[in-house]
């Protein structure tokens, strides 16, 4: 294959130690233009392992980590890692400066502890605030508030006062009660740790990537902690600036658009420390216009990083009809062009109201990706709708993002801890209940020694499969598996799913588990007060299954739903995109960016809400190989019918039923 002139650009770039960015748009080759770049370092320097030397490959998910690394095949001079794994393994044996950095964090926290505190209500109510404290402290206390903790205000109220009668005076409003409480106490255990450093006594820092909340009393810091961290403790110490350049001279960032401030100023702290004698470079690879997470960066700055900006306008992935449609889309001056000599199609619809689309659009070959603008349209789609109801009534995913990110996952790692567990559950069932499963298949939950025979396994696998499932919930599941007796013990499984060992455990504890994790010493508010935790194990167990279908993409493969966010990075020989304006708290999503097309006057503000619904469209349009198909359910079309044609040249009305002749 003929070198590509950008291509060319960015190894000249390199061999002169000269800091770029390959801005690309979608279907470019920027993975691979970077990989390319990787061997190209290689073959240039044949003695960076005789060094002690090597490349390192930022990526921004685990899954871009796994291409870039089948790529170019196993290679002891490429380090390819997420930023937060990478940080960690180089800041982690700097115990002095993580346990001043998490000494200060501390600080900030308490202080921030106080001023909340402080503007509780009941607070000015306690005239014996030392008692007060002495009493919630206690560990009787304690036992009382959280076992109770998720009951109605009634139920709480007459649990606290049966214990403590002393504490009816300030139950009178039940969510300031546990709000400060559980804000007392989470100060208390931080000054004890405060205290604990001071006197030498504190544990060394970790890092778990599996909670999206710091653990600061377990010396535990979380992902934008780490961050946090990495840059001030890199950026502030000169040796450690050197001991990078000298480890890692040249730095590839793939999706340089969606990294963190933190890290570009990192690692410009780096370049800038660097010199003739001691050489670093770093080359960015993204695309500005397909910015669309809220921490990203977007576009670097010229003014405060200088670097060689690079161009690439060759589109691989996409049709012509659909590349010209998406340059409108960006447009700007990347005008990308397709290398595809077949055609395909982009056609325009309005909706007046959401619709059973599969059942509407037919295509006729290749995979069908169905984009929708948020996660409950997925989980109808994919039948886990009430599951799905049901988690976001938890204070965890008050934040749509922890929901985003721990429940509509598509990659096990990221799914959080205790729903990682219901996977486990889920998993041992649907292998159980298929007759091809192997003894290998569910040696994880079983444990299969010399002393157990075949007639036994046979015997308790035959137990399992008499439980009859159909309309029977989570938690009943979880009691029938619980009372299999014999050789092999349902309570093993249990608790190989729940626990990861062989141990006997109380079923209770799955309870303990689920409070921990929904909650996670997180304030409710009254609403929160009549969720149970029941609730969620009362649900259908075939909800959980078309969860675990869902995470592991165990459906139709030629026809998948994702968000719009979810789909950056793939690709589909056709895509329906649908689009809605009451997302991101506006009413105005999509209708904003439509009315203000071509209008280069916008302030500030302005421009960031343009920008943000633009880039995400441009990246769900970007994802189609042949057919593209935008519907817009939209019930005020007044002021975006001209621009809409102008991208994308005529707008059809759905009816009950279209077929799309391809």
């Amino acid at each position: 294959m003929e070198i590509r002139k950008s291509e060319k650009e960015v190894y000249k770039a390199l061999d002169q130690w000269q800091t770029f960015c390959f801005d690309a748009g979608p279907g470019s080759g920027k993975t691979y233009t970077l990989t390319k770049a990787i061997e190209h370092i290689i073959a240039k320097n044949d003695k960076l392992n005789n060094r002690n030397q090597h490349i390192l490959c930022i990526t921004y998910t685990n899954v871009a980590k796994e291409e870039v690394e089948d790529r170019i095949g196993k290679n002891s001079e490429v380090l390819v890692s997420t930023i937060h794994d990478f940080l960690w393994y180089f800041i982690s044996s700097q115990n002095i400066l993580l346990r001043y950095k998490h000494k200060n964090k501390i600080h900030s926290v308490i202080q921030n502890l106080k001023t909340d505190i402080k503007k509780n209500p009941l607070k000015s109510r306690i005239n014996d605030i030392v008692n007060f404290k002495r009493v919630i402290c206690s560990d009787d206390f304690k036992t009382v508030f959280y076992e109770s903790y998720n009951e109605h205000a009634k139920n709480f109220k007459n649990a606290i006062i049966i214990s403590y009668p002393e504490m009816k005076d300030y139950l009178s409003n039940v969510t300031n009660f546990k709000k400060l409480v559980t804000q007392l106490l989470k100060e208390l255990r931080l000054e004890n740790t405060l205290n604990d450093i001071s006197k030498g006594k504190g544990k060394d820092i970790s890092y778990d990537p599996t909670h999206n909340q710091d653990r600061l009393d377990h010396y535990q810091i979380s992902h934008d902690t780490l961050l946090e961290f990495g840059k001030s403790i890199i950026s502030e110490n000169d040796i450690l600036k050197r001991l990078f350049i000298d480890k890692y001279p040249y730095v590839l960032i793939d999706e340089y658009q969606d990294t963190d401030s933190k890290v570009i100023d990192l690692f410009k702290s780096v370049l800038e420390y660097s010199s003739n004698e001691h050489k670093f470079v770093i080359g960015f690879f993204g695309d500005s216009k397909q910015s669309i997470y809220e921490h990203g960066i977007g576009k670097l700055d010229s003014n405060s990083l200088d670097f060689k900006n690079i161009k690439e306008v060759e589109n691989r992935r996409s049709c012509q009809s659909i590349v010209d449609v998406i340059n409108k889309i960006r447009n700007d001056d990347l005008k990308q062009v397709s290398i595809r000599k077949d055609s395909g199609t982009c056609e325009f619809y309005e909706s007046d109201s959401s619709g059973d689309y599969p059942n509407k659009l037919d295509f006729k070959y290749g995979t069908t990706a169905y984009l929708f603008l948020k996660n409950d349209r997925i989980a109808e789609a994919r039948h886990f709708k009430e599951l799905w109801l049901q988690l976001k009534k938890f204070p965890r995913f008050r934040n749509h993002i922890n929901l985003s990110n721990e429940f509509f996952q598509n990659d096990l790692r990221n799914v959080g801890w205790f729903l990682r567990n219901i996977l486990n559950l889920i998993d041992f069932k649907i292998k159980i209940e298929n007759i091809y499963t192997t003894v290998k298949d569910i040696q994880k939950y079983v444990e299969i020694n010399k002393t157990v025979t075949f007639g036994e396994l046979e015997e308790f696998l035959s137990k399992v499969r008499k439980i009859e499932t159909t309309n029977l919930a989570l938690k009943e599941y979880i009691d029938s598996l619980y009372k299999i007796e014999g050789r092999i013990k349902g309570e093993n499984i249990i608790s190989k799913a729940f626990f990861g060992d062989n141990e006997s455990h109380a079923i209770g504890e799955i309870d303990e588990q689920a409070f921990d994790y929904f909650y996670n010493g997180q304030e409710i508010d009254d609403d929160a007060e009549n969720i149970q935790i029941n609730q969620f194990f009362d649900l259908n167990i075939l909800e959980f299954e078309n969860w675990y279908k869902y995470v592991f993409r165990l459906n139709n493969k030629l026809v998948d739903y994702y968000t719009l966010h979810g789909s950056k990075g793939l690709e589909f020989d056709n895509v329906v995109v649908v689009l809605q304006d009451d997302f991101a708290r506006r009413k105005d999503y999509f209708k904003y960016f439509f009315e203000n097309y071509n209008n280069e006057r916008l302030d500030i503000d302005k421009k960031e809400k343009y920008d943000e619904a633009r880039n995400l469209l441009y990246v769900a349009c970007s994802r189609a190989k042949t057919n593209l198909r935008v519907i817009y359910e939209n019930t005020d079309s007044a002021g975006t019918e001209e621009n809409i044609k102008k991208i994308f040249s005529k707008i059809k009305n759905l009816n009950c039923q279209i077929k799309c002749n391809n």
